[in-house]
């Protein structure tokens, strides 16, 4: 039985696929589409054009668009070398020049970095390059009544680091004695080794080709 193709008005015949509406998968992809077909302003061909661009398309590409403003002035022109003018004057100084810290736009006195909170204070001796110390140190010092020392280190001891409330704070004399909270010692890790004695790979016995 032959069928007339809606889009194209060509017929066909295909035995077998009897229920086939378009004699070609081009034609099925155009019977898709719900855009409209525009004649292009410099090459008079037609082409396809969406809906929510039928307003604003004009040309079938980008070859026709610049052939269509050859000759016509630009809306901007550039300066010598393609680039804008700047709009200061020579030897301009920008307003927020050299504001850092209080003087910052950005300042509330308080961040947060690798998950430690810190505060700006400039006047502690030990506050880093930004004027930032750490706000555990600091509830430390205010607990004992002293400055720590760069050696000392303030642990936490459900390992949060920005809960910074006294009781889960521990204060130790070095980085030494902090690291043995973290790292096993070495009963420690002898018991674990013995824990895992007969313990079998899962590769064991295979030959990697």
């Amino acid at each position: 039985m032959q069928k007339t193709c809606p889009v194209c008005k060509k017929r066909f015949v295909d035995k077998n696929h009897p229920n086939r509406t378009y004699c070609s998968l081009k034609c099925s992809s155009i019977s898709q589409k719900k855009g409209i077909m525009k004649i292009c302003k410099t090459c008079e061909k037609k082409f396809y054009v969406r809906d929510c661009e039928k307003s604003r398309k004009f040309f079938c590409s980008k070859t026709c668009f610049y052939k269509s403003r050859k000759g016509k002035i630009p809306a901007y022109t550039f300066p010598k070398g393609n680039a804008p003018l700047c709009p200061f004057p020579k030897g301009h100084v920008p307003w927020n020049k050299g504001k850092t810290g209080k003087e910052s736009i950005h300042f509330k006195g308080i961040i947060k970095d690798r998950g430690y909170i810190l505060i700006y204070m400039s006047a502690h001796p030990f506050c880093n390059k930004k004027k930032y110390i750490k706000r555990s140190r600091l509830i430390m010092e205010r607990k004992i009544g002293r400055y720590l020392t760069n050696l000392e280190v303030v642990h936490h001891i459900n390992h949060i680091r920005d809960d910074d409330r006294i009781e889960n704070l521990m204060l130790f004399s070095n980085n030494s004695e902090h690291h043995k909270t973290h790292f096993p010692s070495e009963e420690s890790k002898k018991k674990m080794s013995l824990a895992h004695k007969g313990h079998i790979p899962w590769n064991k016995g295979l030959k990697i080709k």
